[in-house]
């Protein structure tokens, strides 16, 4: 007799998990660089502004429950400002109320 747990897949980690252990450390080190990260700062806040521009309110909601989050009350927060798009700093406001 074949167990029906043998078949159930494990279950997949939610894009608030994915985005607090691989994401935001990533932003953490290269905020907390002490060589030039530019460019690599650019690049993951343009992806940061696609999320915050996304139609879609989960995505959108990441953005406001995870990855902003990481940055409120922290130094590294002015630095980041200075890359975020116009979409980030409105969900930035709303994260911080």
């Amino acid at each position: 007799m074949v167990r029906a747990y043998e078949y159930a897949e494990p279950e997949a980690p939610g894009p608030h998990t994915l985005y607090d252990e691989a994401l935001n450390p990533y932003v953490n080190k290269l905020l907390d660089a002490n060589v030039e990260t530019d460019e690599a700062l650019k690049r993951v806040f343009a992806f940061v502004e696609r999320l915050s521009s996304s139609t879609d309110k989960n995505v959108r909601d990441v953005v406001i429950a995870t990855i902003l989050p990481n940055l409120i009350g922290e130094p590294r927060l002015t630095l980041a400002r200075r890359y975020m798009g116009p979409a980030t700093r409105r969900l930035l406001r709303k994260a911080q109320q």
